[in-house]
């Protein structure tokens, strides 16, 4: 059908005036802070296209794909699969998040050591999350074993983490973009780590032989090139 619809789609040309439905498949911080600028922009050019976001982790984005489910995701990790194809789209870095009002000894500037959050409790995202999976990796690289960290709860949400991070549970990890606003209203402190570069990186995701619907088609390509020039 994606090959049918593509050949009528290259017959008429993609006009402003086309429309249709576009489904995409996101891990959290995508979901939440990368693809409604996307989306935004992507309208005010083709206004008549109706997105469908769904939300899932990095894991489960990757598992939708191959099940056929959805056509493009977008994620913060990559697990390997040679059917799949990940395109770069933005880099971004974790920061460690604390209570506003939370003291932790010999904080360098904007940067704290890992040395210094080993009594800490942690909240964590859920097992399938790609910035776990990236800080766990980390951590491994440092030679920190990351069953070392004091996790005192696990949640699916980053807004959840944030609130309960600024209400006094204790810290965690998270992308920069999604701090920054309770960073700004003062809600939270966010730090880089002196040991180790928390740097990451999101990926658009598909499938490498598949057909893609021309939209989707025209949806990846705008995303790509969006962030090549930003």
């Amino acid at each position: 059908m994606n090959t049918r619809d593509a050949a009528v789609f290259s017959l008429n040309g993609f006009t402003k005036g086309s429309s249709g439905k576009l489904e995409i498949a996101a891990s959290t911080v995508p979901g939440q802070y990368i693809i409604p600028e996307l989306i935004l922009g992507f309208q005010k050019k083709y206004k008549n296209i109706v997105f469908n976001l769904i939300q899932l982790d990095t894991k489960q984005v990757i598992e939708e794909l191959l099940d056929n489910s959805f056509e493009i995701g977008v994620v913060g990790s990559i697990i390997n699969n040679e059917k799949l194809k990940y395109e770069k789209l933005l880099e971004d870095k974790m920061v460690i998040i604390t209570p506003k009002n939370k003291r932790i000894a010999e904080i360098d500037g904007n940067k704290i050591s890992m040395e210094d959050l080993k009594n800490e409790n942690f909240i964590f995202r859920e097992t399938g999350s790609g910035t776990r999976k990236e800080f766990e990796k980390k951590l491994i690289k440092a030679d920190i074993d990351p069953k070392s960290i004091n996790v005192v709860a696990q949640m699916n949400s980053t807004e959840a983490i944030k609130q309960a991070v600024s209400l006094g549970l204790g810290v965690s990890i998270v992308s920069s973009i999604s701090a920054e606003d309770y960073v700004k209203f003062g809600l939270i402190n966010a730090y880089e780590l002196k040991e180790f570069s928390l740097n990451r990186e999101f990926y658009m995701v598909y499938h490498k032989s598949r057909p893609m619907s021309p939209i989707t088609d025209m949806f990846k390509e705008y995303a790509i090139s969006y962030y090549e020039n930003h």
